[in-house]
């Protein structure tokens, strides 16, 4: 890893409070005796005798001025009227935000240079100051300017100066009076975060005994800060394609890409999956969670995940192809990192290049063009790409199967040929393609090559109808795809369940598939995988959610009622499953003794090595956790924003 520039601290603990960082104390300044005898006082803002003018900015948006006129009002007896600052300037205002006038200019300035002082000291101390802001009081003749870093401070800021100077009749500030106040964001955040995990907590217990509280507390024994601090240790900054050039940043698969060269011939990259699944890992586990990825990732970061994200796309077919596989890979790994690459960058705030086949907009229109983007450097200039490609159109740019029907149905014919014994391999390859069936179906809907006539959005005897026609009549009286219950059987029918749901259809004998996956959370059979831990509980949560969408809301509480009578020890026999996937250091592999050496097919990591892995590790985390979460009908979120200071401080380092 290369050495980073910024470090930051591993817990921040209310270092800042309102009242910190303030120049100078106090903020007010008392009249002089002989001014009370003044009829109209030259020197205050507002007063008795005096009428004052609440300047608001139109760029700025301050959701509540009322607190402020009123207590003037109730202090002063006088009236302050509210105007736009596009008005004529006044003898006597209150400049509300970053306004069109020079006290406010000024403020401002004098803001961000105290700023940057203290976010210099915040990083020569290592701290997390992402979001570190304040807002500032000044004063000027006879008008004070109140202004603030970012919105998230608006009506703080507001706030703030009603209760601190608007305080007697009358208000009257020295000349040049200057206050800041530091304000970190993180602090109300873990707060918040801690309260509601509490909240989550108390719901929990009243909804479930004291055995499956219990269990479920124990569960989450099983995974310390090691595991974040891990996956942090797995990201690249300056990830490169075979030549060598930097192409972005992102996160390796496990120790042993990261620590080699190559193997097998192929040489060891970050990936977009194992990226995306830490970004994921992020939210699911609570670190960020409502905050998103943009307002709390350092910005460098950030670049990086979408420069890496967009060196990977296509210019000719809009698929993502990393540079150490090339493009002659499965259908399953071409589908998912077209999944993963457009996931990546809308969690960003970006867009790709191109349009994919999953539906995703690109910057510059429909794929076609005759240079890969992955070939592209990262200077490369926005004017040149557009010139090379091609304006969007109604041609299905994506995979060959899914440009006609007839060539669809041939496919998924020959595709379910084994699914009897083989419904997870089957499963997993036509599940990710689900966002490009979709996105053909609309496209056959678009040009007429099919038609809507009962207007439900699917297109008659379309891409998704084909697909589903031929699930059901392979689909037999357990539920399943094969006539066992077991692990393989039930891996398949998350796989399958997923198809249904994200298509949009209704799954036939639900409830059979139901009650077969419940059987393999609790069976007493050695998982080969944490997949055969994971995929039950997301087999039961997606088929819970397509009953209640599509079948009786009745029945799936009626379901829901029996997993509750069982949920302790349900969870007990999860608990002592993914326990057997744990590392010395903290992490979880996807099998048990070794993490698969192959993603899809793919090369990703030293084969045998016994280790932890991004897949494996996150799944055994948050994904059996929300999984589980989700059943029971809870929201116990583990990690907290504290949690992820220390992740960032790490990457950082």
């Amino acid at each position: 890893m290369l050495k980073k520039i910024v470090s930051f601290l591993l817990a921040l603990v209310m270092l800042f409070s309102l009242a910190a960082c303030q120049f100078p104390d106090p903020p007010v300044e008392p009249l002089p005796e002989d001014d009370e005898k003044d009829p109209v006082n030259t020197d205050c803002i507002y007063s008795p005798n005096a009428s004052v003018v609440v300047i608001k900015s139109e760029k700025d948006y301050v959701s509540d001025l009322n607190a402020l006129t009123s207590k003037i009002y109730d202090l002063s007896g006088k009236f302050a009227v509210v105007e736009m600052d596009s008005s004529g300037e006044k003898e006597r205002e209150i400049v509300v935000g970053d306004a069109k006038r020079d006290i406010s200019s000024k403020a401002k300035e004098m803001l961000e240079a105290e700023m940057a002082v203290i976010r210099a000291e915040y990083e020569s101390e290592g701290k997390y100051d992402k979001l570190l802001g304040g807002f500032a009081i000044y004063a000027e003749g006879q008008s004070v300017a109140v202004v603030w870093t970012d919105d998230a401070r608006v009506q703080m800021a507001v706030d703030y100066f009603v209760e601190n100077y608007i305080t007697d009749d009358t208000l009257a500030l020295n000349e040049g009076h200057f206050e800041i106040v530091c304000h970190d964001e993180a602090d109300d955040i873990i707060k918040l975060q801690k309260e509601d995990q509490a909240a989550a907590w108390d719901k929990a217990k009243e909804m479930y005994s004291s055995d499956t509280i219990a269990a479920l507390e124990a569960h989450l024994d099983l995974f310390d800060e090691r595991f974040y601090l891990w996956l942090a240790d797995l990201y690249e900054p300056e990830a490169t394609d075979l030549e060598g050039n930097v192409i972005g940043g992102g996160f390796y698969y496990s120790n042993s890409a990261r620590d080699n060269e190559s193997y097998a011939g192929v040489t060891l990259l970050p990936d977009l999956e194992s990226t995306s699944q830490v970004l994921s890992f992020l939210d699911n586990s609570g670190m960020i969670k409502s905050l998103g990825y943009s307002k709390v990732l350092p910005d460098e970061m950030r670049e990086q995940m979408i420069s890496f994200a967009r060196a990977l796309q296509s210019s000719k077919d809009g698929y993502f192809y990393h540079p150490q596989w090339g493009t002659n890979i499965t259908t399953s790994r071409r589908s998912r990192d077209c999944g993963w690459g457009a996931t990546i960058l809308s969690r960003l705030g970006a867009k790709p290049y191109w349009n994919t086949p999953s539906g995703t907009s690109g910057l510059y229109g429909a794929p076609g063009a005759s240079a890969s983007a992955m070939t592209l450097p990262l200077s490369y200039s926005e004017e040149r790409a557009i010139s090379l490609a091609v304006a969007a159109s109604d041609v299905w740019t994506g995979a060959d199967q899914l440009s006609t029907l007839t060539k669809w149905e041939n496919y998924l014919n020959n595709a379910t040929l084994t699914i009897k014994y083989n419904s997870y391999s089957i499963g997993n390859t036509l599940s990710s393609q689900a966002a490009q069936i979709k996105n053909r179906d609309k496209l056959a809907l678009k040009t007429g090559e099919c038609t809507d006539n009962n207007g439900d959005g699917i297109a008659d005897g379309g891409y998704i109808e084909t697909i589903e026609r031929i699930m059901n009549d392979l689909q037999l009286e357990n539920g399943l795809w094969e006539h066992t219950v077991s692990y393989n059987s039930v891996n398949g029918l998350m796989k399958i369940a997923g198809i249904y749901s994200n298509l949009g259809l209704a799954m036939c004998k639900a409830d059979k598939a139901l009650l077969a996956a419940v059987s393999m959370v609790t069976a007493d059979v050695v998982p080969d995988g944490i997949t055969d831990v994971y995929n039950p509980w997301v087999s039961i949560n997606t088929l819970l959610n397509n009953i209640t969408n599509y079948g009786s809301t009745e029945q799936s509480a009626e379901l829901r009622a029996s997993i509750k009578e069982n949920a302790a020890a349900m969870i007990r026999s999860t608990t002592e499953k993914v326990a057997q996937f744990a590392k010395e250091d903290g992490s979880f592999s996807y099998d048990q003794e070794y993490s698969p050496y192959r993603s899809q097919s793919a090369i990703v990591a030293v084969r045998y090595t016994n280790e932890g892995d991004v897949n494996g590790g996150t799944i055994a985390y948050t994904g059996v956790w929300r999984n589980m979460c989700s059943v029971l009908e809870i929201d116990v979120l583990p990690l907290t924003f504290e949690d992820y200071m220390k992740f960032i401080e790490r990457v950082e380092y």
